[in-house]
């Protein structure tokens, strides 16, 4: 449904509303991938346009606002990660 990883200005807020309209519109559940990290594995690999995501910030966001049934995967590489919000 969209991108959540390009640096622009309100990025992690839109992206946690979208993730709540996807949520509310869902079947049975929301999955977003490749989502960057805030902290990657090597600090000098931050890509000057990416928006790098709080992965505890939007873990405690979605388990407080959306659904409990949330986890947090670490994807193939060290410092991407997925969210899964279950119904």
């Amino acid at each position: 449904c969209g991108v959540f990883n390009t640096k622009v200005d309100g990025a992690t807020e839109s992206m946690k509303n979208v993730l709540k309209t996807l949520f509310k519109n869902a079947v049975q559940s929301v999955l977003a991938t490749g989502l960057p990290a805030s902290i990657p594995a090597n600090i000098n690999s931050k890509q000057y346009d990416l928006n790098y995501i709080d992965h505890n910030e939007l873990l405690s966001f979605a388990m407080r606002e959306i659904t409990d049934l949330t986890e947090l995967i670490w994807h193939n590489k060290i410092d991407d990660f997925m969210l899964v919000m279950r119904k």
